[in-house]
């Protein structure tokens, strides 16, 4: 009779779930319908909890009758009675048909609303034995895939817990010691490995069962999936992680601008500002001046002079740029406003640079220049500066000239006004010299607007894309110099003028002594090449010459004898008189015959 249940899921059926919703883990029912012909059984069953099984019996009710009245006839008699009874009982029920039809109407509609409740607030319902595990799992909503609830029953929930588990969280120790005290609980959370969705949040709330007679059956509860909801609050989290790191990062960099940097809001109140800015306006970091104006965190002029032009920026939308001083510091300070979509300004970002050095540095050479300039007034000597083709001159070049310093304003000028020598082209030597990094100094005549003529000796030096020239009027030395030249070059006696032992220059007397036809045969010649090895008294000529060099260069002159080779190998004494003297721009010690007079050093 019951061979079409065989291999049937029996919790699914009528039977096992009439039995489940009974509460009771042992009895005995009358159940109808249980067989395929519609006939009546008498069923009984009992739950091992040990074992978590149900051991179930059942017989036709016609068979338990007949076996009982097999065994007690004698209550046949009774039986009609109580048959009889009851038809009189149901006669009488009979007339409250109607009644219970509309109290199961109502008893339906107040399960359906239960159902839609119960579908709205929780996606599990749930009952667990004596010992918290769970014996009845209902899902509300969409259906679990097959064998979703596989491995569920029989378990507690904290031996399905994944996340939040007793081990390591302290608020499932005090949850169990609830339940122990069979006291209701609500929105518990934790989360539980899943086979198809893997680890789960849920938000769990149950209440106590008890018989009627006040025996503790287990817990009922619901349980809902707040996976959707936890996520949210981990990336809500992990944004607000993310910003923080961000904001740290912003005040980490902004703390190291070598500037002061603040933010404020629409109406010019501090939100946000770095250590520079703290350090200059005396403000203790993240505390004194946070969610201030600048005159509630600066009482003084500077601060009301900051809102002056916060509050410009604020209402033109405009930057604005300029350079101020805050206290002992003076800062270069650009304010740039924040504007929405529609063009409004919604905050305001000041970036001000320290420039109190700069400006100390600018002042102290402002100071130097001027000190300089009025030294390069006084200096006995001409000066010009030329910084790209510009021309600044002293009042010693207004002199040495004739020119002011309105009519030498350029190189143009200067070529043009201070005419040389024609056979010397002034600008191209000038360029030449530009090219060689000023390498030789010059001398030049220039002619003055009043006709006269003064000799010029010239230096240059030049840095980057300037220059300075050096300039000393040698007019008289010049004339002396051409004096001595004069002399020296019509001298009937012979003169050597000798530097580090190399002949430089001779005159004409000295050449017809050596037997030169002219200069180029003895200059540049050692003074070795016109003596012999030795002298007359066996002492080495080269020796000889070192020892006289050194007393020309102790005593400023000396006086010896020495013998000399012509170029045609015949020997020439003389008597020598040696003196040091200024010779163009060097000095120099020379040899000269005694015939000649004098020896130039």
């Amino acid at each position: 009779m019951l061979d079409g249940l065989n291999g049937k899921d029996a919790s699914k059926g009528p039977l096992f779930q009439a039995i489940r919703q009974s509460g009771a883990l042992t009895g005995v029912s009358d159940i109808e319908a249980v067989n395929t012909d519609g006939s009546h059984r008498i069923v009984g069953w009992r739950f091992d909890p040990k074992y978590q099984l149900y051991v179930m019996f059942t017989q036709p009710r016609s068979a338990v009758l007949a076996c009982w009245l097999g065994r007690f006839p004698f209550s046949l008699a009774i039986a009609i009675v109580l048959v009889l009874a009851a038809l009189i009982m149901a006669v009488r029920a009979s007339r409250s048909d109607r009644e219970r039809v509309k109290a199961k109407k109502l008893a339906d509609e107040s399960e359906q609303r239960l159902a839609d409740w119960a579908r709205a607030s929780a996606d599990v319902f749930w009952e667990t034995d004596t010992e918290h595990r769970l014996t009845h799992i209902r899902t509300v909503g969409e259906e679990l895939e097959e064998g979703a609830l596989d491995g569920l029953f029989g378990k507690t929930r904290w031996q399905l817990a994944r996340v939040r588990t007793p081990k390591d969280h302290p608020e499932w120790q005090s949850h169990i010691v609830d339940l122990e005290a069979r006291r209701a609980f609500k929105n518990f959370e934790y989360g539980i490995d899943t086979k198809t969705n893997g680890i789960v949040w849920v938000r769990c709330s149950g209440s106590p069962m008890f018989s009627a007679s006040g025996e503790f059956l287990g817990y009922r509860g619901v349980t809902s999936d707040i996976n959707k909801e936890r996520q949210g609050e981990l990336d809500l989290a992990a944004s607000r992680t993310a910003v923080a790191a961000s904001e740290q990062l912003l005040r980490a960099v902004i703390d190291e601008l070598p500037a002061t940097v603040s933010v404020k809001d629409p109406k010019g109140k501090l939100l946000i500002y770095n250590k520079q800015f703290a350090q200059i306006f005396n403000l203790e970091q993240d505390s004194d001046g946070i969610g201030k104006r600048m005159t509630d965190a600066i009482p003084t002029d500077i601060g009301q002079a900051i809102n002056t032009r916060d509050r410009l920026v604020l209402e033109t939308g405009k930057p604005l740029e300029l350079e101020r001083p805050a206290g002992d510091y003076i800062l270069h300070i650009m304010k740039y406003p924040q504007l929405n979509e529609a063009g409004e300004s919604i905050g305001l970002v000041t970036v001000g640079y320290d420039i109190t050095e700069r400006r100390r540095a600018e002042q102290r050479l402002a100071a130097s220049e001027r000190r300089l300039a009025h030294m390069v007034e006084l200096l006995p000597a001409g000066a010009v500066y030329v910084e790209n083709g510009q021309v600044t001159i002293n009042a010693y070049v207004e002199e040495m000239t004739g020119r002011s310093r309105d009519e030498l304003t350029s190189l143009d000028d200067w070529f043009r006004l201070v005419p040389v020598r024609p056979e010397i082209p002034a600008r191209e030597t000038y360029e030449e010299e530009v090219r060689t990094g000023f390498s030789r100094s010059l001398s030049f005549p220039i002619r003055k607007p009043d006709g006269s003529v003064r000799q010029v000796e010239w230096v240059g030096y030049r840095a980057d894309e300037t220059e300075v020239w050096l300039l000393r009027d040698v007019t008289d030395s010049f004339e002396a110099e051409a004096r001595f030249k004069a002399l020296f070059e019509r001298s009937t006696t012979g003169h050597l003028i000798v530097r580090e032992s190399v002949i430089v220059d001779c005159n004409a007397a000295a050449l017809s002594l050596i037997g030169a036809a002219q200069k180029e045969q003895i200059v540049g010649l050692h003074m070795d090449a016109i003596s012999p090895e030795y002298q007359p008294d066996g002492a080495s000529s080269a020796e000889r010459v070192r020892e006289n060099a050194t007393i020309i260069r102790l005593d400023g002159s000396a006086r010896f004898e020495w013998r000399h080779t012509r170029l045609d190998g015949a020997p020439l004494d003389v008597q020598v008189s040696s003196t040091r003297i200024a010779y163009g721009d060097w000095s120099c010690p020379g040899y000269v015959p005694v015939s000649f007079e004098q020896c130039l050093l």
